[in-house]
């Protein structure tokens, strides 16, 4: 397991009123930068009863990851984020958690700084920024991105991706 970064380190520390705030609404700040959502067969004979609510999936489970574009009068959620409007990004990604109930208070230098450490030091956020470089480069909306792992990997497993390995834009479909 990698080091975390110094910023991370001081946010998960539990030391001061930043930190415990930080804490406090750290799912809120990990879905904001999600990339995409889960999807799978819900159980839902399991919540029966006075018991504590469960969420339970079974069959397969699977991450839906749509355009990398929202369709007109969409807001910008998941993957798109990192792409679409960038200029506001900070803003969009509060606004895509708005829903939850502890996302009232969200602190916009928190976010800020979450996401200039993604953008140094994560290679998919990279990636996805070198998509949003592409479509503007481009001019339009018809660019995809694909990450193509080693041919040789293991089914189920998914080696995908290594900060030693290439990752590459291709506009159009192969």
């Amino acid at each position: 397991m990698k080091t975390p970064t110094p910023q991370l380190l001081e946010l998960t520390s539990g030391n001061g009123p930043r930190s415990k705030h930080f804490l406090q609404n750290i799912r809120s700040y990990n879905s904001m930068f999600a990339f995409t959502s889960m999807g799978g067969k819900i159980d839902r004979s399991v919540n029966k009863g006075n018991a504590p609510p469960v969420f339970k999936l079974y069959g397969q489970n699977y991450h839906l990851i749509g355009g990398l574009i929202p369709n007109d009068r969409e807001h910008p959620k998941f993957a798109q984020l990192y792409i679409y409007n960038t200029a506001n990004e900070v803003a969009n990604r509060i606004n895509s958690v708005r829903s939850s109930e502890n996302a009232t208070d969200l602190q916009e230098d928190v976010v800020d700084e979450l996401k200039a450490m993604l953008d140094q030091h994560n290679i998919l956020v990279q990636s996805f920024r070198m998509a949003k470089e592409k479509i503007s480069e481009v001019g339009n909306n018809n660019v995809s991105l694909k990450l193509i792992g080693r041919r040789s990997s293991q089914p189920p497993t998914y080696n995908l991706p290594d900060v030693s390995e290439v990752a590459a834009l291709i506009v159009g479909d192969f």
